[in-house]
């Protein structure tokens, strides 16, 4: 996949776009192929949005990982629809690219490695704020590769905390992150942040033979 918007499937499946949704139904504003395949429609640009959309639908920023994730097997996707940089992905090539938004896709090669340029800020910042919570064990920060694609980001944290306690540290470590830079300039094309106990086996084992960023003093 190489447009002029979006150069590896990467770039399209780690963007944050744009959708469209109806005020009343709450339904997700779609079109059609030439073909007559369903489309649902996402832009990068606010105002060819606004142009596009009919009375009764307001605009939703969205992460496309998780919006691909639950689009239906038999959508497609089309992308700035009716412009010169639209990209349209019929049903089938959306239903390929499905199995991508998962964080660790079952049958990629996956490499992990220390996050080289995770910034000191962002180091102290998390070991400052986990050391807050007396549930949280270790906190690990690594880069990991999909097959072939760019470094992105992971901290996984273990801990043996409930629910609200997960939330509450996925959303410190989330703010240490945000308050060092985008993700573009921590060198990664994205970040996942999950709890060690979320992770495949293989997974987990490749995360936990790394160095940790924080460790609590009992563990």
């Amino acid at each position: 996949m190489s447009t002029r918007t979006f150069a590896t499937k990467w770039d399209f499946l780690y963007a944050t776009l744009l959708v469209g949704v109806d005020t009343t139904a709450g339904r997700l504003f779609s079109t059609a192929s030439a073909s007559g395949e369903p489309l649902l429609c996402l832009w990068s640009d606010p105002d060819a949005a606004l142009a596009a959309l009919p009375e009764g639908y307001r605009l939703l920023s969205t992460p496309v990982r998780p919006r691909l994730a639950e689009l239906p097997d038999g959508i497609g996707v089309v992308v700035d629809p009716d412009t010169p940089t639209g990209v349209v992905m019929d049903p089938d090539y959306a239903r390929q690219l499905k199995r991508f938004t998962d964080p660790f896709p079952e049958g990629t090669h996956l490499t992990f490695k220390v996050w080289p340029d995770l910034p000191r800020r962002a180091v102290e910042e998390i070991r400052a704020g986990m050391g807050d919570y007396s549930f949280v064990d270790k906190v690990w920060a690594l880069i990991y590769s999909i097959d072939d694609s760019p470094w992105i980001g992971c901290l996984a944290y273990a801990t043996d905390a409930g629910i609200e306690g997960q939330e509450s540290v996925v959303g410190a470590l989330t703010r240490a992150l945000d308050d060092s830079g985008t993700p573009a300039s921590l060198g990664v094309l994205g970040v996942q942040v999950m709890s060690v106990d979320d992770l495949q086996p293989d997974v987990r084992t490749a995360v936990l033979e790394q160095p940790t960023i924080f460790a609590a003093a009992s563990a």
